[in-house]
C-alpha cells in the first residue's frame, strides 16, 4: 500500500513538473510574439497612423505647459451615476474644481448671476486642446456679456468620453440637489457614435466591457473563494498581453458588426435613442422650467470644411482602420435621421453644426477624435450664442425667482 501510495505522488509530480515547463516554454515562446507585435504596433502608430505634419498647436508657445498639464489634470475618479469624473488640479491654462469642473473663465458679475446656463458634452465641450480661457463656455459668456447679459453664471460639465445619457444623468441629479438653471445645452455627436461603433449597440457609455469586468473581478475578489481568485489573477496576467487583448477586442467588435447589421442600421439606433434621451430632457424642462438646446458636434467624419494636408492626414488614417471605416458609414446614416427625430422633438433648438467650418480652409481639427483648435471655437460659439440669448431674454428677471444655488455635491 505504501508503494503504491508513493507511485502515485510520483505520478502527480511528473504531471505538475510537466506541465510546468509546458507553461514555461509557452511562456518563452510567447514573449518575443508579444514584444514584436507591441513594437510593430508602436511603430505604426508613429508612422502611419499619425501624420508626418506638425499638429496646429505644436509652433504655439503655450503648448507646451498646457501638455504637462493636461497629462496632469487627466487623473479621474469615481462618480457615482456617471461613473468617472476628473480630480481636481490647478494649474496655469486648466483648472478643475473640487466638483470635476472645469473652469469658466468668466466676468464676476456672471460667476455671481442669479442666472445660469448648463453646458454638457464630452471632451470637446470640457476643452481638450484649449486653455481654460479659450473653451467654447469661456467664449460663449464673453459673447453673452457683450450682448447684455452680464449676469448669466456658466458652468462647463463637460468631461472626456461623455455620452449623452451620462449627460442627462448628471443634469438630473443636479436638479435634485436644487440647482435651477435657465438653460441648458448639449454639445454631443462623436462620443455616441463611437461608443455605438465599438459596443455593437447604441445608448450606452464608452468601453462598457471594461465595466463589466470591474464588476465581474469585484465580486470574485471578495467571494472568499481562494482557488477561483488565483484563477482570475492568472487570466488578468493574461490580459496584460496586448496581442491577445487586441485580438479578442478585434473579435467582439466583429461580433457585434453582425449582430448589429451595417453602419445604416447601427446609425438609426444612434439617432434614434438620442431622440429619445432628448424626449426625457424635454419633460424634465417643463417640470423645472428650463430651455434645452441640443448641438450635434462637427468631426471629421462629418465635417463639410475643405481639409488641410494635416486633417486630410488625419482622415487617411481613419479610413485605414476598420473601426474608422465603422465610425464613416455609421456617421452618414445617423447625421440625416437625427436632423428628422430631432425636428420632432425639440423643433428649432436642434442645431446640427456639421458644416460650420465649410468655407475655412485652415487646419482646425487637431486629432481623429474630434478635437479642435482654440481658433475653432468662437466659429461654434456663433451658432450657440443667440439661441441661448433669446432663451436667458425669455427667462423670468432677475429677482423675480429664488436665486439658483450653487452647483450642490452630489454624494
Amino acid at each position: 500500500m505504501g508503494t503504491d501510495s508513493t507511485q502515485w505522488w510520483n505520478r502527480v509530480l511528473d504531471a505538475v513538473r510537466t506541465l510546468w515547463i509546458t507553461i514555461g516554454l509557452a511562456f518563452l515562446l510567447f514573449l518575443p510574439i508579444e514584444g514584436t507585435y507591441r513594437v510593430a504596433k508602436a511603430v505604426w502608430r508613429s508612422v502611419i497612423a499619425t501624420p508626418h505634419l506638425n499638429s496646429p498647436n505644436a509652433t504655439a508657445a503655450w503648448y507646451p505647459q498646457y501638455e504637462r498639464e493636461f497629462a496632469a489634470s487627466a487623473v479621474m475618479r469615481w462618480e457615482p451615476y456617471v461613473q468617472w469624473r476628473r480630480a481636481p488640479f490647478q494649474g496655469r491654462y486648466i483648472n478643475v474644481d473640487s466638483l470635476g469642473l472645469r473652469r469658466t473663465v468668466q466676468s464676476r458679475a456672471a460667476r455671481d448671476g442669479c442666472h445660469s446656463v448648463f453646458l454638457f458634452g464630452g471632451s470637446t465641450m470640457w476643452g481638450t486642446g484649449q486653455r481654460d480661457a479659450q473653451t467654447i463656455p469661456s467664449l460663449l459668456s464673453r459673447q453673452l456679456e457683450a450682448r447684455g447679459l452680464a449676469d448669466a453664471r456658466l458652468i462647463n460639465f463637460g468631461e472626456t468620453g461623455y455620452v449623452f445619457t451620462q449627460e442627462v444623468v448628471t443634469l438630473i441629479l443636479e436638479l435634485r440637489s436644487g440647482a435651477r438653471p435657465q438653460v441648458v445645452v448639449f454639445y454631443d455627436g462623436l462620443n455616441d457614435v463611437t461608443s455605438a461603433a465599438i459596443n455593437g449597440r447604441p445608448g450606452l457609455p464608452q468601453n462598457e466591457e471594461h465595466r463589466i469586468a470591474d464588476f465581474a473581478l469585484g465580486r470574485e475578489l471578495a467571494s472568499g473563494r481562494d482557488a477561483r481568485t488565483l484563477l482570475t489573477l492568472a487570466r488578468l496576467g493574461l490580459e496584460r498581453s496586448r496581442l491577445l487583448t487586441d485580438g479578442a477586442r478585434a473579435l467582439r467588435r466583429s461580433a457585434a458588426r453582425s449582430v448589429s447589421g451595417s453602419g445604416d442600421s447601427l446609425g438609426r439606433g444612434i439617432a434614434a435613442a438620442y431622440a429619445a434621451t432628448a424626449g426625457v430632457v424635454e419633460a424634465l424642462s417643463v417640470r423645472y422650467g428650463f430651455r434645452a438646446l441640443y448641438a450635434w458636434q462637427p468631426t471629421l467624419f462629418n465635417a463639410t470644411k475643405p481639409l488641410s494636408d494635416f486633417e486630410r492626414a488625419l482622415r487617411d488614417s481613419l479610413e485605414g482602420t476598420a473601426l474608422g471605416r465603422d465610425l464613416f458609414a455609421t456617421y452618414a446614416q445617423a447625421d440625416t435621421l437625427v436632423n428628422i427625430l430631432m425636428s420632432r422633438v425639440a423643433s428649432g433648438r436642434f442645431f446640427n453644426l456639421a458644416g460650420v467650418f465649410s468655407q475655412d480652409t485652415s487646419t482646425l481639427f487637431i486629432d481623429s477624435s474630434g478635437h479642435t483648435t482654440e481658433a475653432a471655437n468662437p466659429a461654434i460659439v456663433a451658432q450657440l450664442v443667440a439661441p441661448v440669448t433669446d432663451a436667458l431674454r425669455a427667462a423670468p428677471r432677475c429677482g423675480s425667482t429664488a436665486p439658483n444655488p450653487p452647483t450642490a455635491q452630489r454624494h
